[in-house]
């Protein structure tokens, strides 16, 4: 499929999946809780989304079966390339490290990042979160996000 028309493709379905998502009671996108009614694929387009209003380029949704542990990747404004996995976690339910483990192994050696980002609604571990300083994973927990989601959309 040429760039241009799988470009449209996703367009117009990010539109039927919003549309859909969005009809009967309208769900708040712009705080944490709206997006913990999002199923997992949801949430990874609203993430993408706001990436593209902080200013990332070239976001392209990549999650599902067999994503190899990224969810999204992109351009960050110097142009370094990142990759971003996503977890929709309910309050409590906090990323440990393995997921850390398997961004990191397949980051950098697999998807050629230059930048790892893992963004939960949560929050994360003790072990995640050394892990993560440990090898430079940034992280963005759901405190973060929900300012995120308000700056991204003034």
């Amino acid at each position: 499929m040429e760039p241009a028309l799988a470009a449209a493709s996703f367009v117009a379905a990010l539109a039927a999946l919003r549309a859909l998502g969005l009809a009967g009671r309208r769900r708040d996108l712009r705080c944490v809780e709206g997006l913990l009614e999002l199923d997992a694929a949801g949430f990874e387009l609203e993430v993408a989304a706001l990436l593209r209003r902080l200013g990332y380029r070239g976001v392209q949704p990549v999650g599902g079966p067999g994503d190899l542990s990224v969810d999204i990747v992109c351009r960050d404004a110097r142009g370094r390339r990142v990759v971003v996995q996503c977890k929709r976690y309910r309050p409590g339910q906090k990323v440990g490290s393995p997921a850390v483990q398997q961004l990191i192994g397949m980051a950098r050696a697999h998807h050629r990042a230059e930048r790892c980002l893992l963004v939960t609604t949560s929050g994360f571990t003790g072990p995640a979160l050394e892990l993560a300083r440990l090898h430079g994973v940034e992280l963005v927990d759901g405190a973060a996000l929900g300012r995120l989601l308000g700056r991204g959309r003034r």
